[in-house]
């Protein structure tokens, strides 16, 4: 199942994280992934 979200910054900016698991998304650390081009071009931010 794949749980997304995502958020537009004061800035601008984009953030986004999902969580693809088959079971319920407990206690996992999701990646953060950032965007400063509307979304065309995404960067890993967290965890480096």
């Amino acid at each position: 199942m794949l749980y997304p979200k995502a958020a537009q910054l004061p800035g601008g900016s984009l953030v986004a994280s999902f969580e693809d698991s088959q079971t319920a998304a407990v206690g996992q650390t999701p990646p953060v992934y950032r965007s400063d081009d509307s979304g065309t071009t995404w960067q890993k931010t967290w965890p480096t």
